[in-house]
């Protein structure tokens, strides 16, 4: 669940802007690290969605691969996608329709994910998303610290580019924001 504050402005939406909710089941394979140098993979069912009602409501399911490569405090991360077709909209009201049918001209059908820990538990995350047909993607850069105790984090977030909330998905965002992290 990524959940977007918007405190200050109290005549659209407040104290939050938007919620997405991100469900999924998968399985994760982690064969012997010697024998193949430390690479496994997931494979799964993934569904977002904002839970929103019409005409905000955004959602889509998908089925993805991602191998990954950890070793010691380093993992990289590449997810591949396809889209679950969903049947398309008789009208603006139609509950049952697409809600986002282009939503992949933005998102596209991959992400590609960098993380690295500092300082003991500080953590590096870079995340890459691109279509190379319509030219669309995203950055996404997050620094996150553990607090006293160890019970959350406090992160740093910057993000350019489609895709940051499922809200504004064909809108193209630049956001820096602070962020409390219950896991990471």
């Amino acid at each position: 669940q990524k959940s977007f504050w918007q405190a200050y402005n109290k005549k659209d939406s407040s104290p939050f802007y938007e919620t997405d909710y991100n469900p999924e089941i998968f399985y994760r394979w982690t064969p012997d690290p010697i024998r193949f140098n430390h690479w496994g993979a997931d494979g799964g069912f993934e569904h977002e969605s904002n839970g929103q009602a019409l005409p905000g409501s955004r959602s889509w399911n998908r089925l993805y691969i991602a191998p990954f490569w950890a070793k010691g405090k380093t993992l990289v991360y590449l997810k591949l996608w396809y889209r679950l077709p969903e049947k398309t909209k008789t009208g603006p009201t139609d509950a049952e329709g697409d809600d986002n049918p282009d939503i992949e001209h933005y998102l596209g059908h991959f992400e590609f994910q960098v993380q690295r820990q500092f300082f003991g538990d500080q953590l590096a995350h870079l995340t890459l998303r691109d279509n190379p047909a319509t030219g669309k993607g995203s950055v996404m850069f997050n620094y996150s610290i553990p607090a006293k105790g160890g019970s959350f984090f406090y992160g740093l977030y910057v993000f350019n580019g489609y895709g940051d909330s499922l809200i504004d998905y064909n809108r193209s965002v630049t956001r820096v924001g602070l962020s409390v992290m219950l896991t990471r």
